[in-house]
């Protein structure tokens, strides 16, 4: 009621705008037998000054007057790993005297690889408070953010695990049995498929690297103010073993196949900005003779992501939707190809400088960490493959 409807309407109370139109969504959803749910923080934030996640929340009369019956509010929370905030928010929304839902967060929407490690120690704590508090009605979202990269059945080890969870089983070796018995899958084979992104001890955090930095242009590199070490090793080691698992997997090979791709891909690119930014600074030619060949092989292994990349996509959606990787994988590559031949022309003398290259790096304000040199969760492809615009 603060943006176009003030302007046309004049000021009204904002609950009763909204219990206005729920009224007239029920009757739609009872006409062809359908019930209605809602996300909750429209109701809480309107009480709250926008505020929707906290503690000591109270449940006015007002805020239950604005939930007509009929519509049932769903708690949702991916983010959380304070069992004590799962609990108090789903008290309040008990308050309202309407069935509740609770609505988590399998984490699949960062990029190419899933979270189930992080999503367990977000979603573990609100299982326990469902449980707790009587919550039965509970599923998790999974979003496909900026091009729906993650396969969702990469993702099952949480799902089941958070299931069982809620039914208060915890011993790890009966779980990976049952779930074998499930899938024909192994549990922890499975949990591999977070390692694109293990590049650091930290397991709480989300750090979304192999998006981002496989996206990171290596001469504009303000991505590489994230960059404090060499993780060639890291991902030599990891493409290594998915590879190991994928002759293994029952089902998820072409997954398995996927992520050991790019990690194949991200032991080259995670540093090549960096590199090429110092051998550049240091006027090392021959390094930047040695990183050509490094673009070379780069360009080899992303042929090889990208055809990953399709036969998983294929094999899990419909066609619409592939054109964006098309766009942005094969974009990727011309830049790399186009970094390459003006590396070369330097070193043959046949341009005087690189200017990008030139420039000096700005600390990178990622969320959550401000001018740090460690990984950081980094949402977008436009963001991530240039500083300048795309779009208007």
């Amino acid at each position: 009621g603060l943006g176009k409807y003030l302007d046309r309407r004049g000021f009204e109370n904002r609950f009763e705008i909204i219990n206005r139109h729920l009224c007239r969504v029920i009757e739609i959803a009872k006409k062809y037998g359908f019930k209605p749910h809602m996300w909750s923080d429209m109701f809480f934030r309107l009480a709250n000054e926008g505020r929707y996640y906290g503690r000591g929340v109270t449940v006015s009369e007002e805020i239950k007057a604005a939930v007509p019956e009929g519509v049932e509010p769903v708690f949702w929370d991916y983010y959380h790993t304070d069992r004590e905030m799962y609990d108090d928010m789903l008290r309040a929304h008990l308050e309202l005297d309407r069935p509740v839902w609770f609505g988590g967060g399998a984490w699949t929407w960062h990029g190419f690889a899933p979270y189930n490690d992080r999503t367990m120690k977000r979603m573990l704590p609100a299982m326990d408070a469902c449980r707790e508090r009587g919550i039965d009605n509970v599923f998790f979202t999974m979003w496909g953010d900026d091009g729906g990269e993650c396969s969702f059945y990469s993702i099952l080890p949480a799902l089941f695990l958070l299931r069982r969870a809620y039914e208060g089983k915890t011993d790890r070796a009966e779980l990976a049995r049952e779930f074998c018995e499930l899938t024909g899958e192994s549990l922890e084979a499975m949990w591999a498929l977070d390692l694109p992104n293990e590049i650091t001890e930290d397991k709480t955090g989300i750090y979304n690297v192999s998006k981002y930095m496989l996206y990171s242009d290596p001469f504009l590199g303000f991505m590489d103010a994230t960059v404090d070490r060499d993780c060639r090793a890291d991902y030599k080691r990891y493409a290594k073993r998915l590879r190991r698992l994928s002759r293994e997997s029952a089902s998820f090979s072409y997954i398995f196949d996927a992520m050991a791709a790019l990690c194949e891909v991200m032991a080259i690119k995670y540093n090549l900005g960096a590199d090429t930014r110092a051998a550049y600074k240091a006027g090392d030619k021959e390094a930047l003779s040695a990183l050509c060949e490094d673009y070379k092989k780069l360009e080899k292994r992303l042929d090889a992501f990208y055809r990953a990349a399709r036969e998983l996509w294929f094999r899990e959606n419909k066609p619409n939707g592939f054109e964006v990787q098309d766009i942005r994988l094969g974009g990727l590559k011309r830049r790399l190809e186009s970094c390459r031949e003006r590396l070369a022309e330097y070193i043959a003398g046949k341009s005087e400088s690189i200017p990008e290259l030139e420039e000096e790096l700005l600390p990178f304000a990622g969320h959550p960490y401000e001018g740090a040199r460690e990984p950081v969760r980094y949402d977008g492809w436009a963001r991530s493959a240039s500083p300048n615009r795309f779009t208007f």
